[in-house]
């Protein structure tokens, strides 16, 4: 899939059918490593393993549904329990769904700004697009 530059303003994420509105997001992808050396080796060897990607993601919380979208969003993520997602770019250009875990959630809230939810999900699979 070619890839068109999002500007990431109106980007929507959808948890378990629930949509969010995305403040920033980052997708990361690594891949296991195991050491293969041996003891009379002078240097040390590895070889590749599996694939892991993990998307993090700070959601708006809005004052006027704040309970409601927190609420909401333990009861259909709690921590540790698979669910589908769905991220949404502004034009739709770029579309991302799979299944992931929940591993951490955060509530974040300032006096004088917008309250967020930040979350920590491992992807189950690939991120497909």
């Amino acid at each position: 899939m070619s890839y068109t530059p999002q500007s990431g303003i109106n980007a929507t994420l959808t948890i378990d059918s629930v949509y969010y509105t995305v403040r920033e997001m980052s997708f990361q992808s690594t891949q296991d490593t195991f050491e293969c050396s041996s003891l009379s080796d002078l240097y040390k060897k590895y070889f590749s393993a599996r694939r892991v990607g993990r998307i993090t993601a700070t959601l708006l919380v809005t004052s006027d549904n704040a309970n409601a979208i927190v609420s909401g969003f333990q009861s259909v993520a709690s921590l540790g329990s698979s669910i589908g997602y769905q991220l949404n770019d502004a034009t739709s250009s770029n579309t991302y769904s799979g299944v992931g875990f929940i591993e951490e959630a955060t509530h974040n809230m300032t006096g004088g700004d917008v309250d967020t939810l930040t979350i920590s999900m491992i992807v189950d699979g690939i991120m497909a697009s």
